[in-house]
């Protein structure tokens, strides 16, 4: 039992120094939107060269938070990885891109792009309003493409599976006339095809997620200080994979 109770911690220990790579990026966000924030909005002149200045950096902290998953996805598949743990992180950036595009493409092979999520016509498609607009919410853009909001959750899966497939088949040798992708090339190589099954299985298994969590927040509103107290064990259970909102909106 120890045993088994070693290995699992020591797996727990190395996917939480995994998490921490990205965090740094984190305490930059932070460091900079303390010192230039209040620069920007309350000391310099609107114009001047100090406030152009300050705003610079206030901007990169603001580029830090809108693009959280890629940060993670980076980090985490290099630190997963146990080899090249370069192509490990470039893997890991493809298949996030990869990923979210599959699910954005097969929600407009149903009818939902960026154009159609709207309440008017979700409620046309036979939703009720509310469902409608619980809906629209599980929607955003990462990195340009429409995808679900799944914020680090998404890059954490394709982190774990782009520095999977490294692990494995890392090393991998291939007939000569092949040899140029034999090795962590590879892993790029099969890349797409790992992102079409990943991202399909996303794509129906993401909304049933979402509304189990939606369905527990409602749950909690309806149930007084037990409410309270499963709400803050959820909300803090959620909020290392950026999924918290999910309970915070529908409370809202």
């Amino acid at each position: 039992m120890k045993k088994y109770f070693a290995k699992f911690t020591g797996s727990f220990q190395y996917v939480a120094g995994a998490m921490m790579i990205p965090i740094i990026v984190l305490v930059v966000c932070g460091l900079l939107m303390g010192f230039a924030s209040p620069l920007v909005n309350f000391i310099f002149t609107k114009g001047s060269v100090f406030h152009s200045t300050a705003l610079l950096f206030v901007n990169i902290a603001r580029l830090i938070i809108r693009n959280l998953p890629l940060w993670f996805v980076l980090g985490i598949s290099f630190g997963l990885a146990k080899k090249n743990k370069g192509y490990a992180a470039l893997a890991g950036a493809f298949m996030l891109m990869s990923v979210n595009m599959v699910i954005g493409t097969l929600a407009s092979i149903n009818g939902i792009t960026q154009a159609t999520l709207t309440v008017e016509n979700l409620t046309a498609m036979g939703m009720t309003a509310n469902q409608a607009i619980v809906y629209t919410k599980m929607f955003t853009n990462v990195l340009g493409i429409f995808t679900y909001d799944m914020s680090i959750f998404g890059a954490i899966i394709c982190g774990a599976v782009a520095a999977s497939l490294m692990n494995k088949w890392g090393d991998i040798s291939l007939p000569n006339m092949f040899s140029f992708f034999a090795g962590p090339k590879f892993i790029i190589m099969i890349t797409p095809f790992f992102a079409v099954l990943t991202g399909s299985i996303i794509y129906v298994a993401w909304p049933a997620i979402s509304a189990g969590i939606q369905s527990l927040a409602v749950f909690i509103g309806g149930s007084g200080l037990a409410g309270t107290f499963v709400y803050g064990v959820v909300d803090r259970a959620l909020l290392p994979f950026g999924l918290h909102h999910l309970v915070t909106f529908p409370l809202r």
